[in-house]
């Protein structure tokens, strides 16, 4: 009878270690392609790399804006909305991705003239949205972290525009004006629809218009 009971508790051991080691392999399964996801995430693979910003008309009356080589300021007019245009991710900043303003009239690069940059400011936890060219202090003053103009509230996300949809942002007018938006959109493509069905999407993640429709998804 001992020799019996013996044999049946090893029995039911049996199925009780194999589903004990099933459930780890899929845990670890989960981890390792959660850990994959994140991986790719972080090198752009689900993001979008390039995006429309429209702002809105903030004005900063006396904006501080560098001179020359940077050693000389002087006060204009920042009118925000001049900034609305097209965003390209370049690089990452702080493990999160960096936008830069692009040309308006052809979506590329700038040749001459510094862009603005939508980046990730660690000391505030926020978006940030600021200008190389622009500050916000003089004299010895302190400056606002990572130069912002505009920030997002406290956030971890590497999605921007999650962040511009779900947020308010802070503006710098001289003073913090709090309650600003931003409209972001993405300027690629996956289907026709993307395209407002005038047009048809292509390989590379962008907009091929119909003759007489233009824009980034062929809207006019």
């Amino acid at each position: 009878r001992n020799a019996s009971f013996v044999g049946l508790m090893a029995s039911n051991n049996r199925p009780n270690r194999i589903s004990r080691f099933i459930y780890f392999l899929n845990a670890a399964i989960v981890l390792c392609g959660l850990a994959y996801i994140t991986a790719k995430q972080k090198h752009g693979a689900y993001r979008c790399n390039t995006i429309t910003v429209t702002f809105n008309e903030d004005i900063w009356e006396h904006a501080i804006t560098k001179v020359g080589d940077g050693k000389e300021v002087s006060e204009k007019l920042l009118i925000y909305s001049y900034f609305s245009g097209i965003y390209k991710e370049s690089g990452s900043y702080g493990g999160y991705p960096m936008y830069v303003e692009q040309n308006k009239n052809d979506g590329k690069p700038f040749k001459n003239t510094v862009g603005a940059e939508i980046k990730y400011c660690h000391e505030i936890s926020s978006w940030v949205f600021m200008h190389p060219l622009i500050t916000t202090s003089t004299k010895g003053e302190e400056e606002n972290e990572c130069s912002w103009l505009m920030r997002s509230q406290e956030t971890l996300d590497y999605d921007f525009i999650n962040v511009a949809s779900e947020s308010s942002f802070d503006v710098w007018t001289g003073e913090i004006t709090q309650g600003s938006t931003l409209i972001v959109t993405c300027n690629e493509c996956s289907a026709r629809s993307d395209c407002n069905y005038h047009g048809t999407c292509s390989t590379s993640g962008f907009c091929l218009c119909d003759k007489n429709r233009f824009g980034d998804h062929c809207e006019f």
